[in-house]
């Protein structure tokens, strides 16, 4: 009896036990289902809530974060404000917002770039390029990324924070925030043991105090930070910066990425930002595209532009094309225009052709025997000499008949 009610107990212990493991094996896979649900793609949550939210409330959500704020990584400066970059958000002239940040203390920093789409006024996606460099992340090198980054404020804070959070190049997040508050005051130089003053306004979003900045690095051979800081002033539109970025990539054949600043620089219509275009272009083996940046800075007076495509129209033999511009490059004192213009107009006289010396052919020589054969002998008759027989004249024949004529008498 005993035995029947343990064996009966143990049934009902095991039967429990696969209940509760079956129950927390679904739990767990409704938990899972759950954040995959929340963690859909943000190409789509915005596409959601962008369609539930008006177009009023979208132009307000635009204007509050159009502006200057503060901007953040946290572990270069988060408790001390002084420490805080900007970030420069402005609506370009082709509608599109554009946003261009940067905080920079020491040789720590981060740089964010790109076009922001604006969900709500509590929510942002920004698509473009991240980048950041702390000492005790990632052995200290730069860490890059790009692609699509979303911003949100939520539980109340007073600021956009990131959702990437984790690091791709290290086992930390990174809190990159920009605040609702926009930026006023100058945070103190004492964390800049650069040229502080510079460092301090480009800390405040100013592009050409950035631009300055990435020339000093580049002056100074340090391109890595020169791309960051350039890159950082391109998107504030500032074009010589751009067609620097522009200039720094095609030096290093990355043309893609050269192709896209130079095209931003040429927008501002500067003929030498159209010449710059019009030679990545024949870089790239696109000539038709060549041939029209470079005319927009050669009929502007360009003289390189005029010169360079002076020599496409004469590599494509449009010759009088080609006389035109190089004409006008030459004007201006362009010496190769000037060469080559020499060149078309005076060619040089062909060099006269020597006609290759006649080879005279000596006749064979017969070598002489070293032993000469008997008389008699078939072969003499090779080696004899040849005696041409003399023809007789008539008078001589007839004198010949007449004498054997006697002698026969005779006998």
């Amino acid at each position: 009896m005993k035995r029947a009610i343990l064996v009966v107990l143990l049934g009902i212990f095991l039967v429990t036990t696969a209940f509760a493991s079956t129950y927390r094996q679904a739990q767990k896979k409704t938990r899972q289902t759950q954040q995959q649900t929340n963690k859909q793609s943000v190409s789509q949550r915005p596409t959601q809530k962008s369609q539930q939210y008006s177009v009023g409330k979208i132009a307000r959500a635009e204007q509050k974060i159009t502006g200057n704020h503060l901007f953040s990584l946290q572990w270069i400066g988060w408790s001390n404000w002084n420490d805080y970059g900007t970030a420069v958000i402005r609506k370009q002239s082709h509608g599109k917002l554009l946003i261009s940040a940067w905080q920079g203390v020491g040789e720590n920093y981060a740089a964010l770039t790109g076009e922001i789409t604006v969900v709500s006024e509590t929510e942002f996606i920004i698509e473009g390029d991240l980048v950041t460099r702390v000492d005790h992340i990632a052995d200290g090198e730069a860490v890059a990324r790009t692609g699509v980054f979303h911003f949100a404020a939520t539980r109340g804070r007073k600021y956009w924070r990131m959702r990437e959070i984790q690091n791709p190049a290290d086992n930390v997040v990174d809190y990159v925030d920009i605040f609702f508050e926009t930026r006023s005051g100058a945070p103190k130089p004492g964390n800049m043991p650069f040229d502080s003053a510079l460092y301090r306004d480009a800390n405040l979003g100013d592009a050409e105090a950035q631009y300055a900045l990435g020339q000093t690095f580049l002056n100074g051979n340090n391109v890595e930070m020169a791309e960051i800081l350039l890159r950082v002033a391109a998107w504030q539109w500032h074009s010589d910066a751009q067609a620097e970025l522009g200039l720094l990539y095609a030096g290093q054949k990355r043309y893609s990425e050269a192709e896209k600043y130079l095209k931003m620089a040429a927008l501002v219509g500067e003929p030498r930002n159209h010449y710059n275009l019009g030679v990545l272009y024949g870089l790239m083996e696109k000539p038709d595209l060549s041939e029209r940046y470079l005319k927009y800075a050669a009929d502007a007076g360009h003289r390189s532009a005029q010169n360079n495509l002076g020599h496409l129209y004469l590599d494509q033999n449009r010759i009088e094309l080609a006389e035109k511009y190089l004409q006008l490059a030459a004007d201006q004192g362009h010496e190769r225009s000037i060469a080559t213009l020499a060149e078309l107009r005076n060619p040089p006289e062909p060099e006269p052709v020597e006609e290759p010396p006649v080879e005279v052919v000596p006749e064979p020589v017969v070598p002489t025997p070293s032993v000469m054969p008997e008389p008699g002998d078939p072969a003499s008759v090779l080696l004899a000499p040849k005696v041409e027989k003399k023809q007789k004249s008539a008078r001589e024949l007839m004198e010949e008949l007449r004498n054997k004529a006697r002698n026969a008498g005779a006998n």
